[in-house]
């Protein structure tokens, strides 16, 4: 009778340890998805960003096109 005591704590022992590993890993997998999230938005974020600095580096090319023959009239006056 002893033994099979024995036997049910080492038992009970073994599948707390087990939940414990379980919960902790649903706990990680769970940060993961978070941490994926954040990174898919900061991609999104950077690809807009980008789009806008080629949107103003093409502006700041028109304007410096525009004022090429300003200053070039300048320079022979």
């Amino acid at each position: 009778m002893n033994e099979l005591k024995t036997l049910e704590d080492r038992l009970k022992s073994a599948t707390d340890r087990i939940s414990a590993a379980l919960s902790a890993r649903d706990t990680q997998n769970g940060a993961l998805v978070a941490e994926q999230e954040v990174n898919a938005k900061l991609r999104t974020q950077l690809n807009e960003l980008r789009a806008q600095r080629e949107s103003d580096l093409a502006e700041v090319n028109k304007l410096i096109e525009q004022l090429n023959p300003l200053m070039e009239g300048n320079a022979n006056a």
